[in-house]
């Protein structure tokens, strides 16, 4: 067709298929093509000229993937099919998953959600999501181009890392009965919608889930003795949850826990000594807190904690 482009707009290549030759797809209106896994020539002007920019071209094997976006092509990128989650899409160290591999690192890129398997290659439950260092803003699943909606995480894991999924834009995520402890800043900046945690949870490091500024509903642990600092917190901006049970058995409640909420009403149980600065406070235009609720028992309120709620009278 030269430069005067044709009509084609969808490619369907069957199994069997070897070479694929210059130009034999050029000029026209692809956006997508799925490659057979029996390719094993494919022209870097195959797909020349194309009106619709860069052709996405899926490979299912990554010797593919190696060879073919080796090539200085004019028409098309390569790229590993967005396929189903499987045991070779991540690493791992004993029964801990440490990241993605190269494989799953390529196929993210065109992935909405993220679901991470149940065992690992040699048929043991994964206990552990491994984790990064504070200063890593991309978080152990995150990086350039890669966002996930929805997380399915192992239904026997037991501990999630620092940082392992921060910043990705996460809006769901279900955790299992057998979780235990949740590293520091593993669900920072995230789009979170509801929090509910397990009764099985007992730990928890700071600024968990800080900076989740879509939050509805949070759930606490039952289990839970201590809520870290910044654990629920938003530095900037305010959350739209309107109610907030606090389990008995909390002891403390850390430094800007729920700092950035849209509470209503609150009560503070009576096994709860310290409230920590900044614990709950809120900002002058979200000013939702009209009644806090106290026991005996209590011994530390810190500054700023209830800052800029509108209670009129305390007793």
């Amino acid at each position: 067709n030269g430069e005067g482009f044709s009509k084609l707009e969808k490619l369907i290549l069957h199994e069997g298929l070897e070479q694929i030759d210059s130009r034999a797809f050029g000029y026209s209106k692809l956006k997508t093509v799925d490659l057979p896994k029996t390719v094993i020539t494919l022209h870097k002007d195959t797909f020349k000229g194309n009106s619709e920019g860069l052709v996405k071209v899926y490979v299912d094997q990554m010797e593919q993937y190696t060879k073919f976006s080796a090539l200085k092509n004019s028409g098309h990128t390569i790229r590993i099919k967005p396929s189903e989650w499987t045991t070779d899409d991540f690493t791992y160290e004993n029964t801990v998953v440490t990241g993605f591999s190269e494989k799953g690192l390529l196929k993210s890129v065109d992935k909405i959600e993220l679901t991470i398997p149940d065992k690992t290659p040699a048929g043991e439950w994964v206990t552990e999501i491994g984790g990064t260092t504070a200063q890593d803003t991309d978080g152990l699943f995150g990086g350039e181009n890669i966002l996930f909606e929805t997380l399915t995480l192992p239904s026997k894991v037991e501990k999630i890392g620092v940082g392992s999924f921060r910043g990705i834009k996460l809006q769901k995520v279900t955790f299992p009965e057998t979780l235990k402890e949740i590293g520091m800043m593993a669900f920072h900046t995230n789009e979170l919608k509801e929090i509910i945690l397990p009764d099985s949870l007992t730990t928890m490091g700071q600024a968990a889930f800080a900076t989740n500024l879509k939050v509805q509903k949070i759930v606490l642990s039952k289990s839970l003795t201590k809520i870290p600092r910044t654990a629920f917190g938003n530095t900037v901006g305010y959350a739209p949850y309107t109610e907030l049970e606090i389990p008995e058995g909390i002891t403390k409640i850390g430094n800007n826990a729920f700092n950035g909420n849209s509470l209503e009403k609150l009560e503070i149980p009576k096994t709860v000594t310290e409230v920590g600065s900044s614990a709950f406070m809120n900002t002058d235009e979200n000013q939702t807190l009209k009644e806090v609720v106290f026991h005996e028992g209590l011994t530390k309120i810190g500054s700023n904690a209830f800052a800029y709620a509108s209670i009129k009278t305390v007793d």
